[in-house]
């Protein structure tokens, strides 16, 4: 995957803190400072030129998100966007945070487009679906646990 920094910024590349991580730590490239259930689309510094079939999803980090209530927006890179990847942040705290340029704000997961052979590429209305599964229609709460 080819990567191409943005502007003039001194960031390191994105990269995993340790060998199994599935996200790359993105970064702010300026300080930015949320207010209770405030959002704010954070710049980091880099765009990706990603393989055939792949794209991103930029997810919070985990620790922002419970310490603080920081979460991430509509975090879906297509595999053919190569302007800079932005991360859209929101607040669900009760406190105000605030962000050094350089601090870590999020994180970039690669994911590849499956297309099975069996799958059309096009999309078939029916009348009743021809698998059976054990969940059927239910939804939020099937399990019976929270």
């Amino acid at each position: 995957m080819n990567i191409k920094r943005i502007g003039a910024h001194s960031l390191p590349l994105p990269e995993r803190a340790k060998a199994r991580d599935f996200g790359y730590d993105l970064r702010t490239v300026q300080a930015v400072t949320l207010a209770p259930r405030q959002r704010a689309t954070i710049p980091t510094g880099f765009a990706y030129e990603f393989l055939a079939d792949q794209g991103a999803q930029v997810w919070p980090r985990s620790g922002l998100a419970e310490k603080y209530g920081i979460d991430t927006l509509a975090g879906l890179v297509d595999g053919g966007y190569q302007g800079e990847a932005k991360v859209i942040l929101i607040n669900h705290g009760d406190e105000t945070v605030s962000f050094e340029a350089g601090d870590r704000i999020a994180q970039l997961v690669i994911v590849t487009r499956v297309s099975p052979s069996f799958f059309s590429t096009e999309l078939v209305e029916v009348e009743e679906f021809t698998t059976a599964s054990d969940r059927g229609a239910a939804g939020f709460g099937h399990t019976g646990t929270a």
